[in-house]
């Protein structure tokens, strides 16, 4: 298991205080022609949930000073499967860190899409794991169990809350179905359950992840996107799970090639990847103190000190990778479904991909014409 985002150096992209993300999704011409992001003219994601499935979310930090989130679920081991609250204390970049970030960018004060909606933690991953994210088999079992009972509990506050839509962001991959540590069940009941969400009517936003590869054979649950295990063409109403890769500021699939000394050189791609989302020097909420970005230097000598290997670390540095995709996905679904929440979910899927900026053939190199589109959100909605 890993989580889909490290960090690199902004290089020749805008000031990281500048939300360039939010300006990009609610136009379909180019970054710069109106410099504003468009929220809440007519929906904030009001009433709907978005459960994130991460590490936690540190409430206390100022991005959800005027945001509700709720008490959710810990799955991750250390308290015994018992419901907690989020992952809290300004520990390391992992306690919650990861969680937070992605949760910002959901339902931000500043940085979020959707900041209306209602965010739930489910903590499927500890607070302090030891990087690398290395597998041992094991942690491989003990994190697969997480996601079963966290999609499980996901599940049943949906069915008991019948009012109220439900996304839910899942910014992680498990790895590879045939790898030796993992149970030989486990990739079968993920799915089963990743199924039994999208039956239940709650969107699935998944992370393609970023080895600069297509893995729509192996990693889970992206694999489950449009294009991926199903055909689409065959499954006119099939519910499927919406599967993000990650785009820079100049409209292509983000590629890092000098971030090797973390393996994950750019944002996979092929038939699984439905759509793409802004994923590269992404601006979001960190834990180094209630009021830190993943921009300063605070967090730079944590990363620093917790992965020693991340000597290119300075303060320039901001978050990239698919995982910071994903919720910006999960956060426009919010929005739509405030606005007709009647819709089924492939009826929010099939919104998205309609409405998205078609861009250039070819222009993520994967060879797949039906993917060559951004997430867009309308200015009226």
């Amino acid at each position: 298991n890993a989580y889909a985002e490290y960090s690199y150096n902004v290089e020749n992209y805008p000031d990281a205080t500048y939300n360039w993300h939010l300006n990009r999704i609610d136009q379909h011409s180019t970054i710069g022609v109106n410099p504003t992001y468009a929220y809440g003219w007519t929906s904030t994601g009001s009433n709907v949930d978005v459960y994130v499935l991460d590490t936690g979310i540190q409430v206390g930090h100022t991005e959800f000073s005027s945001v509700t989130v709720t008490t959710g679920a810990d799955y991750a081991g250390e308290d015994g499967f018992s419901a907690t609250n989020p992952c809290g204390g300004f520990v390391n970049r992992y306690n919650g860190g990861h969680g937070t970030a992605t949760a910002s960018l959901i339902a931000g004060r500043t940085a979020g899409v959707a900041r209306g909606a209602r965010l739930i933690p489910v903590k499927i991953s500890t607070c302090d794991p030891t990087p690398p994210y290395t597998s041992s088999a094991p942690e491989v079992r003990l994190k697969t169990i997480a996601v079963l009972y966290g999609t499980d509990w996901v599940i049943g506050q949906v069915n008991a809350n019948p009012s109220r839509r439900a996304v839910v962001n899942m910014s992680f991959f498990m790895t590879n179905p045939t790898a030796p540590e993992c149970n030989p069940n486990c990739v079968a009941a993920v799915e089963n359950n990743v199924r039994n969400m999208l039956n239940n009517n709650i969107v699935v936003v998944t992370a393609a992840n970023n080895q600069n590869d297509n893995r729509c054979a192996t990693q889970i649950p992206a694999r489950m996107g449009y294009g991926g295990m199903y055909d689409p063409g065959n499954q006119p109403t099939w519910p499927f799970v919406i599967t993000v890769g990650g785009a820079d500021i100049a409209d292509q699939r983000y590629l890092c090639p000098s971030c090797s000394q973390v393996s994950e050189p750019g944002s996979n791609f092929g038939q699984c990847v439905g759509l793409y989302a802004p994923a590269r020097a992404i601006r979001a909420a960190h834990i180094a103190s209630s009021t830190a970005y993943r921009t300063e230097q605070v967090w730079v000598d944590q990363a620093k000190a917790q992965v020693p290997t991340y000597s290119a670390i300075t303060a320039e540095s901001v978050s990239t990778g698919t995982s910071f995709a994903a919720p910006i996905v999960s956060g426009i679904a919010a929005r739509l479904l405030q606005t007709f929440p009647t819709m089924t979910v492939r009826q929010v899927w099939d919104n998205l991909y309609s409405t998205a900026t078609v861009q250039p053939t070819n222009f993520d190199g994967d060879n797949y014409a039906h993917n060559d589109r951004l997430v867009y959100i309308s200015v009226f909605q």
